[in-house]
């Protein structure tokens, strides 16, 4: 028999929608995940020493992902039919959750368009959470053609939030060969470039001022083709020994640094420093200098897509 579901309210927005909180609880991981937008709020981990810390930049409630409409925690999904500039966002809407014990959770929710191809546009998002591995699944369905862009936007620090730190001391791993900055140029080798970390990097001070120099505003990085489960990136953190690595069923992942990435309502910065990994599911056959910006599934009528991203923790001993 599977064990009760852990939830509890998590606010109320600004229309009268109450949101809940809902946790996913292993042995060695913990994961907070809201219904506003199907986000995740909170990762908890073990460190070496045995201290359990989120390592998520968050908020304490819902009315922080509500006035923080570009804060890149958001579960970022919107939708276009490709000949307009006016997308439905998902990150603001009150999915529908299905608990499966405290390991899953089913979230989907469903928009529809108001451009001039309007038509309804699904979302399910799954999360399941096995020992120290969590796997997030993407399906997205379509009645008429859409462009459809998904990814979770969650910001990570290993050093956790009772310790909380610059980038120093995270040692950094990227499993790609390839980056993109201009999709009119395409791919080009990562080799004898600022964009080479595919050896395990230590974010020294100079280190990671360089890094936010190369990765700022944004840089994808290109991975195998195909929808097999692929290693996307590690990161370490040297002084409590905890490990994250990150995978992915899709070629690109997009890597970014933020200084300040935990704002809260109310305020405009919070000194909580992070690495911002924005894994961006996308189809490589239609990537084009007008997806660069958020590369995308290209749906046609009543077509699916789905993609995984899966994270792992760790530690040293």
């Amino acid at each position: 028999m599977p064990s009760m579901q852990r939830c509890k309210p998590f606010g109320t927005t600004s229309d009268g929608r109450k949101a809940t909180l809902y946790t996913l609880v292993s042995p060695s991981v913990e994961v907070e995940i809201t219904d506003y937008g199907a986000t995740i709020v909170a990762i908890r981990c073990l460190d070496k020493y045995g201290r359990m810390d989120d390592i998520i930049a968050g908020f304490p409630s819902v009315e922080g992902y509500e006035l923080n409409a570009t804060h890149p925690l958001r579960n970022h999904c919107h939708s276009t039919d490709g000949s307009t500039s006016k997308p439905c966002y998902f990150d603001k809407v009150m999915f529908t959750a299905e608990p499966n014990g405290n390991k899953s959770i089913k979230f989907d929710a469903a928009v529809t368009r108001g451009d001039e191809n309007p038509g309804k546009v699904c979302v399910v998002v799954k999360y399941d959470l096995r020992g120290s591995e969590l796997h997030v699944k993407y399906v997205t369905t379509s009645q008429n053609e859409s462009t459809v862009h998904v990814n979770n936007r969650a910001c990570f620090n290993l050093s956790g939030k009772n310790d909380r730190r610059d980038l120093r001391n995270h040692i950094l791993t990227l499993h790609s060969d390839m980056y993109l900055k201009d999709a009119d140029e395409g791919p080009k080798p990562v080799k004898n470039t600022p964009y080479d970390v595919r050896k395990p990097t230590l974010l020294t001070s100079g280190v990671a001022s360089s890094l936010r120099d190369v990765f700022d505003g944004g840089t994808w990085y290109c991975y195998a083709k195909g929808k097999a489960r692929k290693p996307v990136a590690k990161i370490e953190q040297v002084e409590n020994g905890r490990i994250m690595t990150i995978e992915s069923s899709e070629p690109f992942a997009n890597v970014n640094t933020l200084d300040r990435c935990d704002k809260k309502p109310g305020q405009n910065t919070a000194n909580n420093p992070g690495v911002f990994f924005s894994l961006v599911p996308t189809s490589q056959t239609r990537f084009s200098p007008k997806t660069l910006d958020y590369p995308a599934f290209c749906l046609d009528k009543d077509d699916a897509q789905s993609c995984s991203v899966w994270y792992s923790f760790t530690h040293a001993l």
